[in-house]
C-alpha cells in the first residue's frame, strides 16, 4: 500500500463519529486500514468561562484510505453507511472514477496535525494557534498552525475565537475555521 491513497466520504454534518463507526463494522482493516475526521480545538465564552472543545475540521466529511477503491465503494453502497464519495462519477455501469486526495492535500492535513506519520484511525485534533494583539493594534500570530498561514487568514474573529483560511482542498478553493487563543 502507498499510504496516499485517501478517499473523502460525505456522511452529513453532525453524523461524523457515528458514520465513523459505521464504517468500522461494516469493512475489515485490510479493504480500509484508517478512517478518521480531522478536528480542530475551539474555545468559547459560556456564562463569563471559557469552554475549550473539538469539532470537525471539515463537517460532514470522513476520510479513509484504501488501495481497493471500488470495492469499498461497493460495500459501503451496500451498507447505506454514506451520503457519497467526493468525485464519484458513474459513466456507463462498469466505470466510476473517484477523487483521489492528492499528495500536497494529504501532505497538508498531515502538517495541521503536526503529525509526520502515517495517519491512523484516531481523529486528529488541531490544536489551537495562539495570537496576541500588538501595540499598534495589529494581530501577531504566537504559535500554531496558523504560523505559516497568515497570508491566507480572511478574517479573525476574536469575540467568536476563530479565524477563518481559505486555502485549496478536494480540488476546489473553501473556507476552514481555526480555533484561536489570546495570549498577552
Amino acid at each position: 500500500m502507498n499510504g496516499n491513497n485517501y478517499y473523502v466520504i460525505f456522511a452529513g454534518t453532525g453524523n461524523e463519529s457515528e458514520a465513523k463507526r459505521l464504517i468500522r463494522k461494516s469493512l475489515d482493516t485490510d479493504l480500509c486500514p484508517n478512517v478518521f475526521y480531522p478536528q480542530k480545538k475551539m474555545k468559547k465564552k459560556i456564562r463569563g468561562q471559557e469552554v475549550e472543545y473539538t469539532s470537525p475540521l471539515i463537517p460532514g466529511y470522513i476520510f479513509l484510505r484504501t488501495d481497493r477503491v471500488q470495492e469499498l465503494y461497493q460495500k459501503l453502497r451496500d451498507a447505506h453507511v454514506f451520503h457519497r464519495i467526493l468525485g464519484v462519477r458513474e459513466e456507463g455501469e462498469d466505470e466510476i472514477f473517484f477523487y483521489n486526495l492528492t499528495d500536497s492535500e494529504t501532505d497538508w492535513v498531515r502538517k495541521r496535525m503536526g503529525r509526520s506519520r502515517e495517519m491512523g484511525d484516531d481523529d486528529p485534533v488541531i490544536e489551537l494557534s495562539q495570537i496576541r494583539f500588538r501595540e499598534d493594534k495589529s494581530i501577531e500570530i504566537v504559535s500554531g498552525p496558523l504560523l505559516e498561514y497568515s497570508g491566507h487568514i480572511q478574517k479573525i474573529n476574536v469575540h467568536g475565537r476563530w479565524a477563518n483560511v481559505r486555502t485549496v482542498f478536494f480540488g476546489r478553493e473553501m473556507d476552514l475555521h481555526f480555533g484561536i487563543e489570546i495570549v498577552e
